[in-house]
């Protein structure tokens, strides 16, 4: 896969705002599982394979729960970089607390 969202600084702001207005089409989580399962390739850096893995992580932890839009957030953080996982943390509460939610709400009416 060739990397079409990098770090902001590296491209050309037209290319950029193409590539994140058919993000949809462009990232799936078969993607995802191709990045992740080579992690060496793609991610050269000791530092970014160590965010890279923690990603993976969290992706493995919640992939059933996640959908389209926090799947395309999540690819645009990763690839954009995140070294204090910053962005990774949101992900993970806006997942999480969505969650909660619709399980209180089945709770509640089941």
């Amino acid at each position: 896969m060739e990397n079409i969202l990098g770090r902001k600084q590296s491209i050309k702001n037209e290319d950029w705002l193409a590539a994140v207005g058919r993000i949809e089409e462009l990232v799936s989580r078969a993607e995802l599982h191709k990045l992740f399962s080579d992690i060496e390739r793609y991610f050269p850096g000791k530092h970014q394979r160590k965010v890279a893995k923690s990603y993976r992580n969290f992706y493995l932890s919640a992939m059933q729960i996640i959908d389209d839009k926090e799947l395309k957030h999540f690819y645009e953080s990763l690839m954009g970089g995140d070294p204090k996982l910053r962005n990774l943390r949101a992900i993970y509460h806006h997942v999480y607390s969505k969650y909660n939610i619709a399980a209180k709400e089945e709770c509640n009416n089941g």
